[in-house]
């Protein structure tokens, strides 16, 4: 005679970063503002591309000084450049330098802890 005696299934390991994962997930605000940087991130990546027409560097002075329109989005500076593309393109610039800052920070960081 045999009897079956029901076995419970062994409990699943979670690991470190999936702990880490779920606690990240938990907190709205970190989950907004990684939401936040990542547009910013593709607005300043992609929207010199697609979102406009006008080029940075680009002077209209006839187009000196306009309001803020379907065509300029944040307007024209005292030479008539596209306020909007000259925003996105200093953002990828900040983005480029901290992008930089910290992969040289973290090198410099591995390469002191590793001595």
């Amino acid at each position: 005679m045999s009897t079956a005696t029901p076995t419970t299934p062994a409990p699943e390991g979670a690991s470190l970063w999936h702990d880490a994962w779920l606690r990240l997930r938990q907190n709205r605000m970190a989950v907004a503002g990684f939401v936040i940087f990542a547009g910013i991130t593709l607005l300043c990546l992609f929207g010199p591309t697609f979102f406009t027409r006008h080029a940075y560097d680009k002077t209209q002075l006839e187009a000196h000084f306009q309001n803020p329109d379907a065509t300029h989005w944040f307007g024209t500076d005292a030479l008539g450049r596209d306020v909007f593309i000259r925003v996105l393109k200093g953002g990828q610039i900040s983005l480029a330098v901290g992008f930089l800052a910290t992969a040289v920070s973290i090198l410099i960081g591995v390469a002191y802890g590793a001595c």
